[in-house]
């Protein structure tokens, strides 16, 4: 399987560890309307803990509108809280509700990775960096303010 890079499991790190469960961090952006991102917690997968991430743009401000969602499997074998590279997330799915698109790349039965569609979770891995590296630029998470 694909994993993300050093770079990116450090901001996808700075990322989980800002956001609380059932918290959101809106990222003002100066081309287009807000990025919203919400964490959650899919069912858990025994070679590690499953998380998810939604991208949304704010269409008005009473209706949030979630335009896409990644989920990761987070695999921390850490030593000490620095040392990324011992930290190993693969993307495993990935839905636009926009679009009606849901690919999933990875099955998992009673906890257990059964199969992976390596063309897919290649894609969703270059996806997540794509998407990693706006929200970098943009001044996730060193900016954004949490709502």
């Amino acid at each position: 399987m694909k994993k993300l890079t050093n770079r990116s499991t450090k901001l996808f790190v700075q990322y989980i560890e800002r956001v609380k469960d059932d918290r959101e961090i809106e990222i003002p952006l100066p081309d287009r309307p807000a990025l919203l991102i919400k964490r959650g917690i899919p069912a858990r997968c025994d070679e590690g803990q499953g998380y998810f991430l939604s991208i949304g743009l704010i269409h008005n401000w009473e209706k949030k509108t979630y335009e896409y969602q990644m989920e990761f499997i987070v695999i921390d074998k850490r030593t000490h809280p620095k040392k990324y590279n011992q930290l190993i997330i693969y993307p495993i799915s990935f839905r636009d509700d926009i679009n009606r698109v849901t690919e999933s790349s990875c099955l998992i039965i009673n906890g257990t990775v059964e199969e992976v569609l390596s063309k897919f979770q290649k894609n969703q891995a270059a996806q997540a960096e794509q998407w990693l590296n706006e929200l970098a630029i943009s001044g996730y998470p060193g900016k954004a303010p949490v709502k």
